[in-house]
C-alpha cells in the first residue's frame, strides 16, 4: 500500500510534470532537438555517430545530433524503439530550426524560439508531435520514480516519515533539475537518476 503523504506528493508532481510537458514547444526545451536527433537517427537503422571532431557536420540539420551523438546510448536506444511505434514521416517538415532566433540574449524581445512552428503541433497531437510528447511523459514517469524511489530509501534509513517526506520527496521536485528542463523535454538526464533509485530500492 503508497504511504498517503508520498501519494499526494507524487499526484502534485505528475501534475506539474504533464503541465510542464505539454505547454512546452516541440523541441524547444534546451539540446532537446539533439536528443531527438540521435533517437531519430538510431530509429530508422542509421547506426551511432562516427566521433569526428573534425567533421561534426551541419549544425544547422535538425537530423544531426552533434554533441548528444557522444553520449551513453542506452536511453537513446530504448526510445528509438518508443518512436518506431509511431509514423514519423514527418520529421522533416515540421522540425526547422528557426533562422531569426535570439538565444542566450537577454536583451531579446522576440524570436525567443529555437524551432519554427506551426499548427502540425496542435492537440490532438499525431506523427512525430506524438512520439515527442510520448518520450516526454515517460520522462516525467522516470522522474516520479525518483520521487517515490527516494521517499522510501529515506524511510528505510531513518525511519522517520516526516524526514522522509521533507528530505526525499519535496526536495526533487522543488529541484529545477527535476522538472525544468529535464521531465518537460526529451532527455535522458531523467532515466539516470530513475535506474540508480531504483536499483537500492
Amino acid at each position: 500500500m503508497i504511504p498517503r503523504a508520498l501519494l499526494i506528493i507524487l499526484i502534485a508532481y505528475l501534475i506539474l510534470g504533464v503541465i510542464y510537458a505539454t505547454t512546452a514547444p516541440y523541441l524547444d526545451v534546451s539540446d532537446e532537438p539533439r536528443h531527438y536527433a540521435m533517437i531519430e537517427r538510431l530509429a530508422r537503422g542509421e547506426g551511432f555517430v562516427v566521433q569526428d571532431p573534425a567533421n561534426i557536420g551541419d549544425p544547422d540539420d535538425p537530423r544531426n545530433p552533434l554533441q548528444e551523438g557522444s553520449q551513453p546510448p542506452l536511453y537513446y536506444l530504448a526510445m528509438s524503439l518508443v518512436a518506431q511505434l509511431f509514423d514519423r514521416s514527418d520529421f522533416e517538415q515540421i522540425t526547422q530550426f528557426n533562422p531569426h532566433a535570439k538565444l542566450g540574449r537577454a536583451d531579446a524581445t522576440t524570436n525567443f524560439n529555437q524551432m519554427l512552428h506551426t499548427p502540425a503541433e496542435n492537440f490532438p497531437w499525431r506523427g512525430t508531435m506524438l512520439a515527442v510528447m510520448v518520450m516526454r511523459f515517460l520522462g516525467v514517469l522516470c522522474g516520479a520514480v525518483v520521487v517515490a524511489c527516494a521517499f522510501l530509501l529515506a524511510r528505510e534509513i531513518g525511519g522517520n516519515w516526516l524526514l522522509a517526506i521533507g528530505y526525499s520527496s519535496e526536495l526533487p521536485i522543488a529541484n529545477s533539475q527535476s522538472l525544468d528542463p529535464p521531465p518537460r523535454r526529451l532527455s535522458h538526464r531523467p532515466s539516470t537518476p530513475c535506474f540508480c533509485t531504483l536499483w537500492p530500492v
